[in-house]
C-alpha cells in the first residue's frame, strides 16, 4: 500500500530570536513542536505525578484491553512545556486517548508578565507558592501525589486588590487574549467553588474607548490559565489592560504570570477561498428589496444580538437535571428552586416571545436582550454589554457571570442561578441554526433579503468563533468534578464544540452554507460596508471573505488538528474541499495521511485507520449500530471523493475498490442492518424503543456513494425511488433510472438469514411479504465492540408485526438506574454477576423454510466451560398479507 506518511516541516525565521521553528505534520496550524513539560520527583518527561515510588506499589487496571498500573502514565498523551518557564499545565479529557495540545504556547505568546514583575503588584502582595503536584489518572479522580512543586513568587490577588495594569504595547489587528496563570490554596477548595471572579477593562473600542469584561473562574491548587479575557483589536495602535479580582469573590488566587497570547497565530491573514465548490443557483449579487437604510438597519439587529466577547454561557437552568448535570448541583437560591423562582418572579425569555409587552408603545425588539413579561421589565443588549445586573423589582442580580449559593454545610453542593448564561448559550446555538434556517427559507422563496441575512449571521458568529470556549461556561467552572464527573475547567478541560446544536457539527453544515453563500459574500459592496461598521478592517468583499477564512475556516482546522475537535475522521478533508486552495489545505491533508483519530485507536494515517479502525463490514469498531450508521470507510471515501472532486490532490485518493473494500462493504451494511423489513438492528447506546422501526432508512444518501462505487442495482433502487434526483445529468439519471428497474422492490425486503460478525446472527422469515408487519426476525447479539457499547453479549431481540419485541432502554449511561449498558437488562443469561461483554462468534447458522436455526458461542466467564446459545424460529402462522389498494377503494365512503 503507498504510504503518505512523510514528514512536512516548515522553517520560520523568527524575526525575534533568529532561530528556525519547526511545525508538527499540518503545518503552522497544527503548531510548532515543543519539548515534554519537565517534572521534579523523578517522573517522566511530560507525565507530571507519575511518581516512580507510587507505580512500583500501585495496583494493576485493565482498561479496554491494555494492563496499566496506578499512578503510571496508562497510555496517556504526554503534556508539554508549552514556554520558557512555564509553570503553566494544561491538560484535556480525551489526553487519555489523543496528542491534543493547547492553542497557547510559545508560537502564539506575545508577552509574558511574570511575578513578582508585574507591573501593578506591591510589595505586600508577593508570595511563594508552592503548588501540590496530582496524578491524573484514565478516568477515575485526580489523586494528590504528597510532593510539590518547587516554590515560585505569586501575586496574591483578592477584591481589596491589587489591580494589574498591563501594556501589551502596539499590537496589529486581530485578536487577543490576556490568560491568568494562577491557582487557589489547597485549603480553600471544595467541590462546589466558592465563587471567584475577575475583570478586565482594555481599550479594544472602534475609537480607543474602554470594554469592561467579568468573568467567573473555575480553578484548583495547581497552576492552571484560570481565565482567559479575549479582546479585539479593530486597528494597530497601542493597547492597555487592567486586571483584578473582583466583588463577589470569596477565595483568593494567587498568579504567577499573565500571558498575552494572539489568538489567531498560525493563521494566514488573507482570503484562501476563492471559488464555491457547488452548484446551488445563489445568485452572486441579489438585489435588495429594503431600502437600503432598512438592510443596514436590519443588519445592525443581527449583528449586536449576538453576545459581546466573554460572554459565558451556561446549561444550569430551571428543571435542571439527568444526564450530565452535576451531582450535588440544582438550579436555583439557597431557598428557591429554578421553577419557584419562575412562579414568584417571572421567566426572561428572548423578545419575540415576550408576549402582551411586545405592544408597549417604546417596544424596540432589536434593543431587547431579555424580556420578563410577569414583571413587564427589560434587560437590553447595552445592559448586557455594560454588565448591568438585571432591573428591580426582580431579586436575583445576575449580571452575566451568575449568582452562586453554596451550601454551608455540604461542601459539594450548592444552588446556580444564570439566567443571562442561559440565553448567552440558546444565541450560540440559534445564530449556527439560523444560517441555514435563512438559506433554506432563500431557496424556497427565492427573497434575497433571506441570503443576506444568512450572510451577515454567517460572519456575525465566525468572527466571534475563536472565542467560544465550553471550558469557561458557567456550569463548567462551578464544580469539581463537573460535568460527567469531569473537571471541565482545568485538569480534564472541555474542548469539544458544546457551544453548538451538536458538538460534532462543527464542519457539517456551516462551511457547507459558507460555500453556498460565498458567491454573493465575495461580490456584495453594501454587505462589506455593513460589517464595516463593527469591523473597521473591512472594507471589501474581499476583507469578509478573509474574515471568514481566518476566524472560521483555518480557525476550525486549528481545533481539529490539535484535537479539540475529532469525532469526525475524515472532517478535515470536508474542510479542505470547501477552502478549495491545494496550496494551503495540502498541509492540512497530510496530517489526515499521517495523524487523524479513530476511537480507540493510536492516532494514525487515514488509509491505515480506515483498515484497522473498521470491521470487516465497513463500520468502525463501535458497539452501537446507530453510530456505526455513519461512523465507517464510506464516510472517509466519501469526503475524499469531494475533497477531488472539488479539484484536490490527486495524491490523496482511497478510491480504488480492490486496495480499499471496506467503505463499499460499509455501504452494503446499511441494507443488512435492516431487520424484519423496516426495523433496525438495535445494539447499544441510542437503539431504543424511542427510535421507531425505520429510524435508520430516514437518510438513504448512502446509496449515492454506493451507486457510484458499485452501479448495483440495489443502489439505484433507492435513488430512483427514495432519494430523487440531485446533481446527475440527464445520461447519468437514465442509467439510474434503468438499472432500478431490474430491482423488484426495495433491498431491505431481500434480506436473508445471515451472519454479520461484528454484530449479530439474524434469522428472517415471512420474505414474501412487502409489508413490515408480516416480517418476522430473531437475532442474538455477537461480535465485540468498543464505544458506546452495551455489556450484551448473547443478547436475544425478536421483530415481529412491524416493532421489536425485546428490546432494551437503548440510551447512554445516566438516563435510567440501573444504566441501559447493565447486563442484566438485556435478554439474555448473566453467570455469577460477570457482565456480558466478551468476544462470541456464530457457529451454525440454518435458512430453512418453516424452521430457521441459529448457534451461537462466546468466551466464557472464570470457571465457567460453555457460553452458547441456540435459536429457533418456527413459523406458524403467516397471516393472509395485506394487499395494495386500487384509486376507486381509497375514496372515502369506499
Amino acid at each position: 500500500m503507498r504510504r503518505y506518511a512523510w514528514l512536512l516541516t516548515v522553517l520560520l525565521a523568527l524575526s525575534t530570536d533568529g532561530w528556525a521553528e519547526e511545525y508538527e505534520i499540518g503545518g503552522p496550524l497544527a503548531g510548532v513542536r515543543l519539548p515534554l513539560a519537565p517534572t521534579q520527583h523523578g517522573e517522566p518527561p511530560g507525565y507530571p505525578g507519575c511518581i516512580p515510588e507510587l507505580m512500583a506499589s500501585g495496583e494493576a487496571v485493565q482498561d479496554m484491553g491494555h494492563r496499566y498500573r496506578e499512578w503510571g502514565p496508562q497510555g496517556q498523551s504526554p503534556e508539554w512545556n508549552l514556554y520558557e518557564g512555564s509553570v503553566e499545565r494544561w491538560r484535556a479529557y480525551m489526553q487519555k486517548y489523543l496528542p491534543i495540545r493547547s492553542f497557547f504556547d510559545r508560537q502564539s505568546q506575545l508577552k509574558n508578565f511574570v511575578a513578582p514583575q508585574i507591573p501593578g503588584a506591591r510589595p505586600e502582595d508577593i508570595q511563594r507558592y508552592a503548588a501540590p503536584i496530582y496524578w491524573v489518572p484514565r478516568h477515575a479522580p485526580p489523586r494528590p501525589t504528597g510532593r510539590f512543586a518547587q516554590a515560585v513568587p505569586v501575586v496574591r490577588m483578592t477584591v481589596d486588590g491589587p489591580e494589574l495594569d498591563l501594556d501589551p504595547g502596539r499590537l496589529d489587528r486581530g485578536l487577543y487574549v490576556v490568560r491568568i496563570i494562577g491557582a487557589v490554596r489547597t485549603e480553600q477548595l471544595r467541590p462546589f467553588r466558592q465563587p471567584l471572579f475577575m475583570r478586565m477593562a482594555v481599550n479594544d473600542g472602534a475609537e480607543g474607548g474602554t470594554s469592561r469584561y467579568r468573568l467567573r473562574l473555575g480553578y484548583c491548587d495547581e497552576f492552571y490559565s484560570v481565565a482567559e479575557f479575549y479582546f479585539h483589536a479593530p486597528e494597530s495602535r497601542r493597547y492597555r489592560a487592567t486586571l483584578a479580582v473582583d466583588r463577589g469573590s470569596q477565595v483568593e488566587l494567587l498568579v504567577h504570570n499573565v500571558s498575552l497570547d494572539d489568538v489567531l497565530a498560525g493563521t494566514l491573514r488573507r482570503p484562501i477561498k476563492t471559488q464555491a465548490i457547488s452548484d446551488t443557483g445563489l445568485a452572486p449579487s441579489p438585489t435588495t428589496r429594503l431600502s437600503r437604510q432598512e438592510r443596514l438597519e436590519r443588519d445592525a439587529a443581527i449583528w449586536n444580538a449576538f453576545p459581546p466577547v466573554n460572554a459565558q454561557g451556561s446549561t444550569i437552568g430551571a428543571g435542571y437535571g439527568g444526564y450530565g448535570s452535576i451531582a450535588g448541583v440544582r438550579a436555583g437560591s439557597d431557598q428557591l428552586t429554578g421553577e419557584e423562582i419562575h412562579q414568584r418572579y417571572g421567566r426572561w425569555v428572548p423578545p419575540d416571545q415576550a408576549g402582551p409587552m411586545q405592544g408597549r408603545p417604546d417596544w424596540r425588539p432589536e434593543t431587547v436582550f431579555l424580556a420578563n413579561p410577569k414583571l413587564n421589565l427589560v434587560h437590553t443588549i447595552q445592559d448586557l454589554r455594560t454588565g448591568r445586573a438585571l432591573p428591580d423589582p426582580y431579586p436575583f442580580k445576575d449580571d452575566g457571570a451568575g449568582l452562586y449559593f453554596p451550601d454551608p454545610d455540604h461542601p459539594d453542593r450548592g444552588a446556580v442561578w444564570t439566567p443571562i448564561g442561559n440565553r448567552v448559550h440558546q444565541l450560540y446555538r440559534q445564530y449556527y441554526l439560523d444560517v441555514g434556517r435563512f438559506l433554506d427559507r432563500y431557496r424556497r422563496t427565492g427573497n434575497p433579503e433571506d441570503a443576506h441575512d444568512a450572510a451577515i449571521t454567517l460572519i456575525r458568529f465566525a468572527y466571534a468563533f475563536p472565542t467560544l470556549d465550553p471550558s469557561e461556561y458557567l456550569s463548567n467552572t462551578v464544580h469539581d468534578p463537573g460535568p460527567f464527573g469531569r473537571d471541565a475547567s482545568c485538569r480534564r478541560r472541555f474542548t469539544a464544540a458544546y457551544f453548538l446544536p451538536h458538538y460534532a457539527q462543527y464542519v457539517k453544515p456551516i462551511m457547507f452554507h459558507y460555500d453556498e453563500l460565498f458567491p454573493l459574500i465575495r461580490s456584495n459592496r453594501l454587505l462589506a460596508e455593513s460589517v464595516g461598521r463593527f469591523v473597521p478592517w473591512v472594507r471589501s468583499p474581499e476583507d469578509l471573505v478573509e474574515l471568514i477564512d481566518v476566524y472560521l475556516v483555518q480557525t476550525t482546522a486549528k481545533r481539529i488538528m490539535r484535537y479539540h475537535y475529532h469525532t469526525d475522521v475524515v472532517d478535515i478533508a470536508n474542510l479542505a474541499a470547501v477552502a478549495g486552495n491545494r496550496q494551503v489545505t495540502d498541509p492540512w491533508m497530510e496530517w489526515l495521511f499521517s495523524r487523524t483519530f479513530i476511537y480507540p485507536l493510536p492516532v494514525a494515517g487515514v488509509q491505515d485507520v480506515m483498515i484497522s479502525g473498521c470491521t470487516r463490514e465497513g463500520t468502525e469498531v463501535v458497539g452501537s449500530t446507530y453510530y456505526a450508521q455513519q461512523e465507517g470507510a464510506a464516510r472517509v471515501a466519501a469526503a475524499l471523493d469531494l475533497y477531488l472532486k472539488a479539484g484536490g490532490n490527486p495524491r490523496f485518493d482511497l478510491s480504488d475498490r480492490r486496495r480499499y473494500p471496506k467503505p463499499v462493504a460499509h455501504a452494503y451494511w446499511r441494507l443488512e442492518n435492516v431487520v424484519a423489513g423496516g426495523d433496525f438492528l438495535r445494539i447499544g447506546d441510542v437503539c431504543g424503543p424511542d427510535k421507531a422501526p425505520g429510524h435508520t432508512l430516514r437518510d438513504l444518501g448512502f446509496a449515492r456513494h454506493g451507486w457510484r462505487w458499485t452501479r448495483d442495482p440495489r443502489f439505484a433502487f433507492i435513488l430512483r425511488h427514495y432519494v430523487g434526483r440531485s446533481d446527475q445529468s440527464d445520461a447519468e439519471w437514465a442509467e439510474i433510472e434503468r438499472a432500478a428497474g431490474r430491482q423488484r422492490r426495495a433491498p431491505w425486503l431481500e434480506n436473508r438469514s445471515r451472519v454479520m460478525p461484528m454484530w449479530a446472527a439474524v434469522l428472517e422469515t415471512g420474505h414474501q411479504h412487502d409489508d413490515s408487519r408480516f416480517r418476522r426476525a430473531a437475532y442474538v447479539r455477537l461480535g465485540f465492540g468498543t464505544g458506546h457499547q452495551h455489556y450484551d453479549t448473547l443478547d436475544l431481540q425478536l421483530v415481529a408485526h412491524g416493532l421489536p419485541f425485546t428490546v432494551d432502554g437503548g440510551q447512554r449511561p445516566g438516563y435510567s438506574v440501573p444504566g441501559d449498558r447493565t447486563t442484566r437488562v438485556h435478554n439474555l443469561v448473566q453467570v455469577d454477576g460477570h457482565p456480558a461483554y466478551r468476544h462470541s462468534w456464530a457457529t451454525a447458522l440454518a435458512d430453512c423454510p418453516g424452521s430457521r436455526f441459529l448457534e451461537v458461542d462466546a468466551d466464557p466467564p472464570p470457571g465457567v466451560g460453555l457460553l452458547r446459545r441456540q435459536v429457533a424460529l418456527i413459523d406458524v402462522d403467516e397471516g393472509r398479507g395485506s394487499q395494495r389498494l386500487p384509486p376507486e377503494r381509497q375514496r372515502p365512503g369506499a
